[in-house]
C-alpha cells in the first residue's frame, strides 16, 4: 500500500483499468470523481482525444478551462485520478477550484488521497508553473478536507452551491 505511486497521463493501455474503476464508482452510487474521469458518452479513444484537446486554451471545449488529468497508479493498479485546471472561470473560482480529485471507493481511507494531492501539487509547481491553488470540497466531506489541510490548505470560508450544499474553499500556496 502506498508504494510506487505515480501520476501518469491516461493512455489507451489504461482502458480496461479505467472502465473497471468507472464500474466501481457506479456501483458505489454513480458520482465519479473527478468529473473529468467520466467518458461523456464518448468511446475511450475519443475521450483521450477530448482530454488532449482540453490541455490547451486554444483547443479546449468552449466554456471550459485548460487542464490536465492524471491517473494515480500503484504499479499496474489504477487507484484514483486528479484533474489540474490551469485557470479558473467564474464557476471554478467559487465552487470547483484548480483541482478535482478522487480515489476509487475500494481504496478510500487508506492515505491515497493525501499522497495523490501531494504528488499533484509538485506537478502544479514544477510542470505547470502554478504557485497558489484553490481546492474545494463539500463541507460535509471531512476526509477530503483533511487531505487538503494535510497538504497545506488554508480554509477561506464556505459558499453555497447551486444545489444548496455548502462548499468549503481552501488555498494552498506552493513554496
Amino acid at each position: 500500500m502506498l508504494k510506487d505511486l505515480q501520476l501518469v497521463k491516461p493512455t489507451l493501455s489504461h482502458k480496461a483499468r479505467h472502465l473497471d474503476m468507472l464500474r466501481e464508482w457506479e456501483a458505489y452510487g454513480g458520482h465519479i470523481a473527478p468529473w473529468a474521469m467520466t467518458l461523456h458518452d464518448l468511446s475511450y479513444e475519443d475521450w483521450l482525444t477530448f482530454l488532449k484537446r482540453g490541455e490547451s486554451k486554444l483547443t479546449c471545449k468552449a466554456g471550459m478551462v485548460p487542464g490536465h488529468l492524471y491517473l494515480l497508479m500503484e504499479g499496474e493498479e489504477l487507484i484514483g485520478a486528479i484533474d489540474i485546471r490551469m485557470e479558473l472561470n467564474d464557476y471554478l473560482q467559487k465552487f470547483g477550484g484548480h483541482i478535482g480529485y478522487g480515489i476509487r471507493p475500494s481504496r478510500q481511507g487508506m492515505g491515497y488521497g493525501k499522497k495523490q494531492l501531494a504528488l499533484a501539487l509538485k506537478l502544479c509547481k514544477q510542470e505547470h508553473g502554478l504557485d497558489r491553488l484553490l481546492i474545494t470540497c463539500n463541507k460535509d466531506n471531512r476526509a477530503s478536507a483533511a487531505v487538503i489541510i494535510a497538504n497545506g490548505g488554508v480554509h477561506d470560508g464556505d459558499v453555497v452551491d447551486g444545489d444548496g450544499k455548502l462548499v468549503s474553499r481552501y488555498w494552498v500556496t506552493l513554496p
